[in-house]
């Protein structure tokens, strides 16, 4: 018996990841337009229906990279959020 605890399966991970990318970029007509790649596909893979190939899986990752580093309006204030001091 091991130790570590699991974690959610390798299917989940795409779906999730893919679901996050298409949340950061408003939604995922945005993300299909921005990968250039049909809204079926990110449908289906956001549905869990089937995984994105792992080139298009690495360029959803750089989608939540770019998109996490930009400054978000805070919801209430509609001011930017403060960044981190430490």
């Amino acid at each position: 018996m091991s130790s570590v605890p699991a974690g959610p399966p390798a299917f989940d991970v795409y779906r999730i990841t893919v679901a996050r990318a298409a949340e950061l970029c408003g939604g995922a007509v945005p993300l299909s337009r921005r990968l250039r790649l049909p809204l079926a596909d990110l449908t289906r893979w956001i549905s869990g229906d089937d995984t994105p190939p792992i080139g298009i899986f690495l360029l959803v990752i750089d989608v939540i990279n770019e998109e996490s580093r930009r400054p978000r309006l805070h919801p209430r204030t509609d001011q930017q959020e403060p960044k981190d001091s430490g």
